[in-house]
């Protein structure tokens, strides 16, 4: 009778290791499974940020020359410091989003559209042309790679919001000069 109770207990330790062991097991394969649908996702949003970074940039590029072409000296509608402070102002805005930290600057797969965004941004936009040109075809080859649908769908978007971004900023920066 004794040994019948102790192969009684014996059975029962061994039953709970099994369900101990295949618990941790299940949990584990759950845990990763969710870590890697997280992380997938992760990089979705990173990549469609990526993309919608390298549009927002080739408008403000855009906008910026398209002003820079129009401006006249002494009796335009606007300074040439109130233009180059306003780009650079837009470009420092997004680069503080905390998007733009999360899904660019701390990935080191995009390290290289930081460095190129962080020069124009140092430099005055009216001196791009002269002293940024590897930049400027940097993001000018970044907008080609595109899909042109995403590209155009997104532009329409995209092109709105710094639009009024320019028209904020340009208001405020002349009323400070």
């Amino acid at each position: 009778m004794d040994g019948m109770v102790m192969w009684i207990i014996f059975g029962v330790i061994i039953a709970a290791l099994v369900i101990f062991f295949a618990y941790a097991a299940i949990k584990d394969s759950i845990k990763n499974k969710k870590i890697k649908k997280e992380k997938a996702e992760f990089e979705l949003e990173a990549k469609n940020f990526y993309k919608k970074a390298i549009i927002k940039t080739n408008v403000i590029i855009e906008k910026n020359q398209k002003l820079l072409s129009e401006f006249q000296v002494s009796i335009g509608k606007y300074k040439m410091s109130e233009l180059t402070d306003t780009t650079r102002d837009i470009l420092s805005e997004q680069i503080k989003e905390k998007d733009f930290k999360m899904f660019l600057i701390k990935n080191p797969e995009y390290a290289t559209f930081v460095q190129n965004y962080v020069n124009l941004m140092d430099t005055k936009s009216n001196n791009w042309l002269k002293n940024n040109k590897n930049e400027l075809s940097y993001f000018e080859q970044l907008k080609t790679d595109l899909d042109q649908e995403f590209f155009n769908q997104a532009q329409n978007e995209l092109s709105f919001e710094i639009e009024e971004k320019y028209e904020k900023q340009l208001l405020k920066n002349s009323k400070s000069s």
